[in-house]
């Protein structure tokens, strides 16, 4: 699944169509076409980073996240009107998209450590624009302490495992740690979780397993098309 697919169905719509996306390369119908300053000229590269560049229409999905004004809904509870979806940090899951400030720390690393099996979570911290169409998915059956699983800071792939992120916020210290869950500690900052005491026996490294049951839930609004 395409992170704009996933945001599509937490809009409660849906990609569909018989040709490919402007932008992320899933299904999308004749209706709503690409915003792409970027022209194609023969023989240059182009600087766009739209996976179908040829392509003139898009996907509900990308269509949606491109809105200039809607009301944004955060993880801490607050909201904020007439936000561009662009400029917020984003947490996707198959029930709803929510944003995510830096201040966030101790909700955001408790769906970290315990993540849902279909999930998508695309960073900002400077300046520029999160591009949904270069979001990654993770969908998975099952997900262990060892599962590497991605997010995206600034547009740019990082992956991280549960047991690295909890070792990292157990001990406070994520020197030696993966680039990602680094980036994850610089981002959220440090939350000191208490070390469980260990029961005899092996540990399990499961997280999750469970079977997918997305459920359609508005959370970051905003018009949908006709």
């Amino acid at each position: 699944m395409l992170a704009s697919e996933l945001f599509a169905l937490t809009q409660t719509n849906k990609c569909a169509g018989d040709l490919e996306c402007h932008w992320c390369g899933g299904p999308c119908g004749r209706l709503l076409t690409h915003d792409d300053v970027q022209i194609r000229i023969p023989f240059v590269k182009n600087a766009s980073t739209a996976k179908r560049p040829d392509n003139p229409y898009v996907c509900t999905g990308c269509w949606l996240f491109a809105k200039k004004r809607s009301t944004v809904n955060f993880l801490d509870g607050s909201y904020q009107d007439g936000q561009a979806l662009a400029k917020h940090s984003w947490w996707i899951a198959s029930g709803s998209t929510i944003a995510v400030k830096p201040l966030d720390g101790k909700l955001i690393y408790d769906k970290l450590l315990s993540p849902p099996l279909l999930f998508s979570m695309c960073l900002l911290n400077q300046g520029g624009a999160n591009r949904l169409h270069e979001a990654t998915v993770n969908e998975f059956v099952e997900i262990k302490a060892e599962t590497e699983l991605h997010f995206t800071m600034n547009n740019l792939v990082m992956s991280y495992t549960v047991y690295e992120l909890r070792y990292a916020l157990e001990s406070g210290d994520a020197t030696g740690t993966e680039p990602g869950v680094q980036t994850l500690v610089g981002f959220f900052g440090p939350c000191k979780l208490e070390v469980k005491e260990k029961k005899q026996g092996r540990p399990s490294t499961e997280v999750g397993k469970k079977t997918l049951e997305p459920k359609d839930k508005v959370v970051a609004s905003g018009s949908t098309p006709a």
